[in-house]
């Protein structure tokens, strides 16, 4: 077990702590080749080219959510097994609009790359991966701006589940939920971690809960702590500060794509179709994706060595920063270096400035180009990052120290038609101690959801 001195305050204060959920949203399944269809993001990271390499077959996701549909249109196909509520009960797909969150997160895993009612295909990022669906939101139905509309699944229920998914066999758990602090909460996320199953979690949005940075589980130790960018590469605006100085240090660890992503929903009075929408959320389920997909790829990689992989192989040679963690997700240059040669100690575990003197980080050049090892990467100044360029990943220093939040001077590499986004909304609700959903809905279809009123999240 981690004996730090941020992790003994937080169990002084986790049994006055109480935690809503955060939950975002969903999109994209595999395709052979890109196409005008594809997401930004999809072209972005070149999953078209990834999954001729690996595409989830062997591995195990444990998707930690609201609700699941799994006779939605995204879904049909996919290896989804419904395992226990938060209370131990078994769970139960639920239909139509109770579902949305988790259903879109799903797709976003393992979705089929159908189009529906007319709207651009949900593409899963490890299409033969198999998922295990633990349920959080034991009694939906509710209107998902009511306050009767919440989670009964506490930040100490959450962590039982943790443990549950790892006690089943998850290879990677995909958490797109944030919260207060829990001791039962934080036991679960070191038990994840001494059993080698990286814990991937949403960071949350700026304004969910001012008393803290980041969220939790997110801000625990060890965890993958998740913020979002724009196509531009450019960090959402509302993705929670980073605090390194204070009593507990929280930070983020990767920022993935999470502006502007399609997800499969469900629209009262319309049905199943696909909406852009924007949050924290639909960034862990991509990231959780990926490193299934490395997995997959690589089966004898530990967890930890995924995680060593994640922040050695992102847009930032060397560093990082308030505003991206290590930097940008990239999974075509993670899937082109096996990780097993790198040390089985998460790296996720320290603070990123020891990290980094740790375990010195390093590209290895553009995208598919380098072959060289783990061991062999070259160290880079722990104060210093570099970003890539330009779809040929070119590099460009932009200097600044671990606790700045410079902007770096890059730009995905998008080489498709991006999808026309209107950005969709989260609403972070809270009730007591009980979990609320931060369900998005799309401002395209106000009629549709005249109890909510949308906005970014």
């Amino acid at each position: 077990m981690h004996t730090t001195a941020a992790r003994r305050l937080r169990r002084l204060c986790a049994p006055f702590a109480v935690v809503p959920l955060v939950l975002g949203s969903v999109a994209v399944a595999p395709a052979a080749s890109a196409t005008t269809d594809d997401p930004w993001w999809w072209t972005a990271m070149r999953i078209s080219q990834a999954q001729r390499q690996a595409t989830g077959k062997g591995v195990t996701i444990a998707l930690i959510d609201s609700t699941l549909d799994t006779s939605s249109p995204y879904l049909q196909g996919a290896d989804i097994t419904m395992k226990t509520t938060c209370d131990g009960l078994r769970a139960k797909s639920r239909p139509g609009r109770e579902n949305f969150h988790g259903s879109a997160m799903a797709a976003l895993l393992v979705g089929n790359g159908r189009s529906v009612a007319g709207t651009p295909p949900v593409r899963g990022i490890v299409p033969d991966a198999k998922v295990l669906f633990y349920e959080l939101d034991t009694q939906p139905g509710g209107p998902l701006s009511s306050q009767e509309s919440f989670m009964e699944c506490d930040a100490g229920a959450i962590g039982t589940t943790i443990v549950r998914a790892v006690d089943d066999g998850a290879d990677v758990i995909s958490l797109s939920v944030s919260g207060g602090i829990d001791q039962k909460l934080e036991h679960a996320v070191e038990y994840a971690d001494d059993h080698g199953v990286p814990v991937v979690a949403a960071a949350g949005q700026l304004g969910d809960q001012a008393e803290y940075s980041l969220q939790f589980p997110a801000g625990y130790h060890g965890a993958v702590a998740v913020y979002a960018a724009d196509r531009r590469a450019q960090p959402w605006k509302k993705n929670p500060p980073a605090d390194l100085e204070g009593p507990v240090h929280e930070w983020p660890v990767i920022t993935a794509p999470g502006v502007d992503v399609l997800q499969g929903i469900w629209v009262q009075g319309v049905g199943w179709r696909s909406e852009p929408v924007t949050g924290t959320s639909p960034a862990t389920a991509i990231t959780a994706g990926v490193l299934a997909l490395v997995k997959s790829r690589y089966p004898d990689a530990t967890g930890n060595q995924l995680i060593q992989s994640l922040v050695h192989s992102t847009t930032s040679r060397g560093g990082w920063s308030r505003a991206y963690g290590y930097g940008i997700l990239r999974a075509y240059t993670m899937l082109a270096r096996d990780p097993s040669g790198w040390p089985d100690v998460n790296p996720a575990l320290t603070d990123p400035r020891v990290a980094m003197k740790k375990f010195p980080m390093s590209i290895y050049g553009a995208a598919g180009g380098s072959t060289d090892s783990p061991t062999a990467s070259a160290s880079t100044s722990p104060s210093t990052t570099a970003e890539p360029s330009g779809a040929a990943g070119a590099e460009n220093s932009a200097g600044g120290d671990p606790g700045g939040s410079g902007i770096p001077g890059y730009t995905w590499p998008v080489a498709a038609a991006v999808v026309a986004a209107v950005a969709g909304g989260l609403l972070a609700l809270r009730r007591r101690g009980s979990a609320r959903p931060v369900d998005v809905h799309p401002a395209a279809h106000p009629a549709a959801h005249p109890d909510v009123h949308p906005k970014e999240g």
